[in-house]
């Protein structure tokens, strides 16, 4: 980015701290937080961090959410930082957070197999004015339209023991995703661009992330942000989506 850094947003975490043998904790400390954001502003060799967003929430060091959102508001005011996020964070934690300075957005799991944010997360977002940046919109994949039921993933690859991914659970998925085929076919799309026009389409949203190994990914999921789902395909895929596996969590 040198020479180009006002032309790029650049978005990244905290909250996640590895010691010496590789063991993983979550820590929303002060001045965890704090160190967090300098080792990043050094790694990615900048003056500043656009979106600076906490994980998950701290239940490991059991720092308060009050003693994070003050690290975060200290790295505003010192012009680190420009915008506070969450993620994965219940509306709960979230109104807490509050309590101590604005949250400009948050990002959870958001896919027409995984719906869960549309009950609570997302309507109180929209109160708030707190955009959503929503992640997984594929699913980890099953989204795409380019897996079978005879699908079957590397034991070295998580999708190989996720319920979402394997056994029963992967044949409801899957049968979930052969009938958004026909919605997406009617409609001259493709299954992953009819997911995330799904997921564009909801009035919390304000992007949503993608996953990408080729150029061409990129510019063909760009496609989705122009199409535009009417009420009645809305409420279509929500009926087929019913019938998708539950405890989508990990997707």
């Amino acid at each position: 980015m040198k020479g180009k850094r006002s032309q790029a947003l650049i978005a990244t975490k905290c909250g996640l701290r590895w010691d010496d043998k590789g063991n993983l904790t979550r820590n929303g400390s002060y001045e965890s937080v704090l160190q967090e954001a300098e080792q990043s502003l050094r790694r990615l060799d900048t003056d500043y961090i656009d979106l600076y967003q906490m994980h998950w929430p701290d239940n490991v060091t059991c720092a308060p959410i009050e003693e994070t959102m003050r690290a975060m508001d200290k790295l505003v005011q010192d012009g680190k930082i420009r915008y506070v996020g969450v993620s994965n964070f219940p509306v709960e934690l979230i109104s807490d957070a509050l309590k101590v300075r604005h949250i400009d957005s948050l990002q959870p799991p958001y896919s027409i197999l995984n719906r869960n944010v549309e009950n609570e997360q997302l309507p109180y977002c929209i109160q708030q004015g707190i955009g959503v940046v929503a992640y997984s919109p594929l699913a980890s994949g099953l989204l795409s339209g380019n897996y079978t039921y005879d699908t079957r993933f590397d034991q070295q690859d998580w999708r190989s023991t996720s319920p979402s991914h394997s056994g029963e659970g992967y044949k409801q998925n899957i049968a979930v995703v052969e009938q958004l085929k026909d919605v997406a076919q009617e409609l001259h799309l493709t299954v992953a661009e009819l997911a995330l026009a799904y997921v564009l389409a909801h009035p919390a949203i304000t992007s949503t992330l993608i996953g990408v190994r080729k150029p061409d990914h990129i510019l063909n999921a760009q496609k989705a942000a122009d199409i535009e789902l009417d009420e009645s395909v809305l409420a279509a895929i929500r009926e087929i989506a019913q019938k998708a596996a539950p405890n989508q969590n990990d997707i």
